[in-house]
């Protein structure tokens, strides 16, 4: 939302995007309807940020002096967070930490992009801002010396077709006069990186786009500009190849979506 100051105000606490057909009936958006997909690496990652934690609270425990293991255990359990009786989970935590880290990120590039505004920071935590800082930079500094012209950012699309919505990132002019989607990703570096989702979710947003606009898009985008401020970040083209397949596999989830409703109980 723009303020009356001229700046881009972002609210962390506002509900997800809904995305309705004309008819106004809703629909999915992309990301949960690739959500059917299993992804066998958050396991190992689950597991990972539970262990730490864990091996933190137990360090943390003994800090507090037990005179026997079973003081140490009772102490343990106080410490271990929980919710309405059920406990919270130490990888859910931190993603959903580094979600809100990505949203601050995606809010400064938009408002750079869409310029000459600039983030409206209350509400924002120090932490927030500072961590969002470095990837907004990578960005930044890729936007100057790529000479892209903005054509939309931050678009919110729905599909007639596909029963869906989705919101992409950027849509830009490149200087050579292609059409080109980008998408941006704060995530870390991995060897797997773009993951099969990633590019199934951006050629479902570039046959959105198609739908909507009626206008080709030449070439497809996906720019991991990261949150650390030692990565590098990385940049990836997505080939016709990897559209179509991606497409594909788009076209498929959405159907195991309607399947899951429907096998519901």
């Amino acid at each position: 939302m723009l303020t009356e100051a001229g700046k881009w105000r972002l609210d962390l606490a506002s509900p997800h995007q809904v995305y309705k057909l004309a008819s106004g009936e809703r629909v999915p958006g992309v990301t949960t309807i690739n959500g059917v997909w299993e992804k066998m690496a958050l396991r190992g990652w689950y597991a990972d940020m539970e262990r730490a934690s864990v091996v933190a609270w137990a360090e943390a425990a003994f800090l507090k002096g037990p005179t026997s293991a079973t003081e140490l255990g009772r102490i343990l359990r106080g410490m271990l967070p929980e919710k309405d009786g059920k406990p919270v989970w130490a990888a859910d935590v931190k993603k959903d930490r580094a979600a809100d880290i990505g949203t601050v990120t995606h809010a400064r590039c938009e408002a750079f992009v869409k310029g000459p505004y600039d983030l409206d920071e209350s509400g924002l935590t120090p932490d927030l801002l500072r961590d969002s800082m470095p990837g907004f930079l990578r960005f930044q500094t890729l936007w100057v010396e790529s000479g892209y012209t903005l054509i939309h950012s931050e678009l919110q699309m729905v599909s007639e077709r596909m029963r869906c919505g989705g919101t992409a990132d950027i849509v830009a002019r490149a200087p050579s006069g292609l059409l080109v989607l980008m998408d941006l990703k704060t995530s870390k570096a991995s060897k797997w990186w773009p993951y099969p989702e990633t590019l199934s979710q951006v050629a479902a947003y570039a046959a959105m786009y198609e739908e909507v606009s009626t206008n080709r898009i030449d070439r497809i985008v996906v720019e991991r500009i990261g949150k650390a401020e030692n990565d590098p970040g990385q940049s990836y083209r997505v080939s016709e190849a990897q559209r179509k397949a991606g497409l594909r596999k788009f076209v498929l989830a959405r159907e195991a979506y309607n399947l899951d409703k429907e096998l519901k109980p």
